[in-house]
């Protein structure tokens, strides 16, 4: 099975892998992907510029849709600056 991403754009748009997702229906369609899925883990990755209570309620709708792992995916900042 390939990993599951939900990423998170600066401008709060949802993207399960590459397939956008309305706010309002991620924890639904979450719970039907997972159902068919041995590995229920998600990687979220998020905008740096994101308020932090974004972040934590999207988790929060993770772990109520049925995710049983949570990664953070991380960019890292080139040597030249921020």
């Amino acid at each position: 099975e390939d990993p599951l991403v939900l990423s998170i754009t600066k401008k709060e748009l949802y993207y399960l892998n590459e397939t956008p997702i309305p706010k309002s229906q991620l924890r639904e369609r979450l719970q039907i992907i997972l159902k068919g899925r041995k590995d229920k883990s998600v990687y979220l990755k998020a905008d740096r510029n994101l308020p932090y209570g974004i972040v934590v309620e999207t988790m929060d709708v993770l772990n109520r849709s049925g995710v049983e792992a949570l990664g953070m995916v991380t960019e890292l900042r080139s040597e030249k600056g921020p």
